[in-house]
């Protein structure tokens, strides 16, 4: 080999690239020649018109926001009962977080109707974990 002509560096970044590499170095005596390979960004997917008629409706969920957990501990119901279709207010105390025996409040940051409790008493709960969804 005679140096890093341009034959050599092509056929090393196509190498590169075929077995997934990122980087490529080459040192031939005193020439260097290094590059970073850009992965390819992927093809856009394209949907049939005719896979979606006009007629078929698309039902979207609604907004509904979150209630979450405060801390990591253990979920209690509060004096609100959350079940289905309960109102509930921004401020309400919906419930409790048992952690090391001291029980942190769960608050309601949205009002509005209670569409799905997702904890049940008792049940071990992750900080940031969602409690009950709420339609406003």
């Amino acid at each position: 080999m005679s140096g890093l002509d341009g034959e050599t560096i092509k056929h090393a970044l196509e190498a590169a690239k075929d077995l997934g590499f990122r980087h490529v170095r080459l040192k031939n005596g005193d020439e260097k020649f290094s590059a970073v390979i850009q992965a390819e960004a992927p093809a856009p997917i394209a949907i049939p018109s005719h896979a979606v008629a006009e007629s078929d409706s698309v039902e979207l969920a609604p907004d509904f926001k979150e209630v979450k957990s405060p801390c990591v501990g253990f979920f209690q119901e509060g004096k609100v009962e959350l079940k289905e279709g309960a109102k509930i207010s921004s401020g309400d105390v919906i419930g409790f977080v048992v952690a090391l025996g001291i029980k942190n409040e769960v608050v309601s940051n949205v009002s509005g109707e209670v569409t799905e409790t997702l904890v049940v008493t008792n049940q071990p709960v992750q900080y940031g974990q969602a409690i009950v969804k709420v339609k406003p």
